[in-house]
């Protein structure tokens, strides 16, 4: 797992003195490929009501891309049921595909703004 790293210890160890990477500050030289994971824990909160209880879109207006159908007729689903379970409804029924399809949308940029291919494919929903 880690031998390409130890591949490179002696170049460490020595000072870089009798390396094949060229002089200079390591911070320089160029980047060829670049691998590993990133963890992400995302929590995707239910949109509130309305004060008056009822339907209110602009508090749905930010998920409204990621949602698996229309917010009005999730939350019909969820105003159908007792007022301690709607939570629940949303985070098992709803919330993995919101947030799947906002993973899907990520970018991942460099410090000058080039963006980065990446795969952000979750590995658990």
């Amino acid at each position: 797992k880690y031998r390409h790293a130890l591949a490179n210890l002696k170049d460490v160890l020595t000072g870089f003195k009798y390396s094949k990477i060229p002089p200079g500050i390591r911070a320089d030289h160029q980047i060829r490929s670049m691998y590993g994971s990133i963890y992400i824990e995302l929590g995707v909160a239910r949109p509130q009501d309305a004060d008056d209880g009822k339907f209110k879109m602009e508090y749905w207006n930010v998920l409204n891309p990621y949602l698996p159908i229309a917010a009005f007729g999730i939350w019909q689903i969820i105003a159908g049921q007792a007022e301690h379970l709607r939570d629940y409804m949303y985070q098992k029924h709803y919330a993995p595909a919101i947030a799947a399809k906002w993973c899907n949308v990520l970018e991942l940029q460099s410090n000058d703004g080039t963006v980065i291919e990446a795969d952000f494919t979750l590995a658990t929903a």
